[in-house]
């Protein structure tokens, strides 16, 4: 029985050790009353819907850089055909 007891007794320290943190947090940045239910909901609401909105967006960017990317690869592979050209018409001229 004295195991059980002394586990309690470590578990009971270790949550007053962080009820203590927490009110600490609370009392050195001004808080002193948790906000209600519905305005943190509101506010994950809102932090989901930017979240949602910057992921929309980088999505969008990421497509257009793999467009680039696409047009990029073209226009070096059309080059490098190209050259080899370029090289037999000036060795030509001389």
């Amino acid at each position: 029985m004295t195991g059980r007891c002394d586990q309690l007794q470590a578990e009971s320290v270790l949550s007053l050790s962080g009820i203590c943190t927490a009110a600490r947090y609370f009392r050195e940045n001004g808080i002193s009353k948790l906000p209600s239910y519905k305005s943190l909901q509101a506010e994950i609401e809102s932090l989901i819907k930017e979240k949602n909105s910057g992921y929309n967006d980088y999505r969008a960017k990421r497509e257009e850089y793999r467009r680039l990317q696409t047009v990029k690869g073209n226009i070096d592979q059309i080059l490098r055909r190209s050259e080899p050209q370029r090289r037999k018409e000036q060795s030509h001229e001389r």
